[in-house]
């Protein structure tokens, strides 16, 4: 038997830890800790998505105005745009979409409105359309109402942690890396995507903390996760109970 007793790791390195806990440190600073406590943590059910979800543009608006509702935003100042990514899709022909360059999942910008725009392929994965709604909102909360400029060298990231500062993080931490199956000709296979700016460690460390400062040694809502986010945030909040950070005399 060991000499001495197992000491929690944490999922993520030491950088990593300070700038998650100095960024949700900042953002109850903006919004106030009152909404870290009381926010709610958003699962994929019918209970916080009761609407029949088809794809459709309707139905992408009814879940941006559910995620909307979540994040405190006026779903009045947001206009929803799809678009496709390439000029080749044939739904963006059919719909008369956007197109716009490979690789994004979602865009905000501000014309006459706030605009939010949400990439076609994620009309057929609802729980990474989640994630991106709830992405693109971060932007309506964080650049929208003056809390950043766009210019920090984080400011993605932050969008991302934002996500779990408001309650959707199960979403955008399931989200990160996911394996899907295709079928193409006759062949079959597998192939690995990603979605945002912080890995599932990082997720899982975050989502860890925002649990423990509100108080949840062992929340339910962690039956949601994917194996992986959530066996990394179990492992967060295992450290942090062993090592609670200073931030903590401030924020509980």
């Amino acid at each position: 038997m060991p000499l001495w007793p197992f000491r929690p790791k944490c999922p993520i390195d030491a950088q990593s830890q300070a700038w998650v806990d100095g960024r949700m440190k900042w953002l109850a600073g903006q919004f106030g800790m009152e909404t870290w406590r009381n926010a709610r943590a958003i699962e994929p059910t019918e209970k916080f998505f009761p609407d029949q979800f088809d794809g459709s543009e309707r139905a992408v608006r009814l879940m941006l105005e559910r995620v909307c509702g979540f994040m405190r935003v006026d779903p009045n100042r947001v206009i929803l745009r799809l678009y496709s990514e390439g000029p080749d899709s044939s739904l963006a022909r059919k719909l008369h979409l956007e197109t716009a360059g490979k690789g994004s999942a979602g865009h905000y910008r501000v014309e006459e409105k706030e605009i939010v725009g949400i990439e076609t392929s994620k009309l057929n994965d609802p729980m990474a359309l989640v994630a991106t709604i709830a992405h693109e909102l971060a932007h309506v909360r964080l650049l929208g109402e003056g809390h950043l400029t766009g210019q920090e060298d984080d400011h993605e990231p932050l969008t991302d942690l934002a996500t779990v500062f408001f309650g959707l993080g199960i979403f955008n931490a399931n989200s990160t890396f996911r394996f899907n199956q295709w079928a193409q000709a006759g062949w079959h296979g597998w192939k690995a995507t990603t979605l945002g700016y912080l890995n599932e460690q990082m997720f899982g460390y975050a989502l860890g903390l925002w649990a423990k400062v509100r108080g949840e040694d062992d929340p339910a809502w962690t039956t949601h996760l994917r194996l992986n986010p959530r066996t990394y945030m179990k492992r967060a909040m295992g450290y942090l109970k062993a090592n609670p950070p200073a931030m903590f005399q401030v924020l509980i």
